[in-house]
């Protein structure tokens, strides 16, 4: 007759190996995908009006600020109320982002100036003071998208806010 009281296969001796290899697999497999992205609630404030569309580059490398984005979404405004719209980018992969944001309102997706100054609104993540009058650089405007859901407002911003835009 076998003594089975001494027979411990799964002693804790051997447990603790199993589950430092089981945790070590799970980091070599990476994160599950719910983790591995997130997303961006956008609220644009101080919107002049309704005509146009809000276009959004987004930027996660420093080389591509300004002139090459990563992505590039626009939304028209009829969701707009009182100046803000609000909109959700799902499925981004979490890693550093900037943004940069035109109010085009004759939806071509450039800006349009006049004697050197924009006629268009603009925003960019984090709000940076443009008293400089020059173009912030990643550094100053560039945020971590390091959480499933992240919530920022940009507040656009406009040389002639109260100009009489055609429909």
């Amino acid at each position: 007759m076998t003594n089975y009281s001494q027979f411990k296969p799964w002693s804790v001796k051997k447990l603790i190996p199993c589950f430092i290899l089981f945790v070590c697999m799970l980091n070599v497999s990476g994160q599950p995908s719910e983790y591995a992205t997130g997303k961006l609630i956008i609220t644009f404030t101080d919107i002049r009006s309704d005509v146009g569309q809000i276009a959004l580059a987004l930027y996660n490398q420093e080389s591509q600020w300004t002139d090459n984005p990563a992505k590039e979404y626009a939304w028209d405004k009829d969701n707009m109320k009182n100046g803000r719209l609000t909109v959700t980018i799902e499925d981004l992969p979490r890693t550093v982002y900037a943004i940069a944001v035109l109010d085009d309102e004759n939806e071509n997706l450039e800006m349009e100036y006049t004697l050197g100054l924009p006629t268009e609104g603009w925003g960019m993540s984090t709000n940076p003071s443009f008293l400089k009058l020059k173009k912030p650089g990643f550094d100053e405007v560039f945020f971590d998208l390091d959480a499933p859901v992240i919530r920022m407002e940009i507040k656009m911003n406009y040389i002639r806010k109260n100009k009489k835009v055609k429909d």
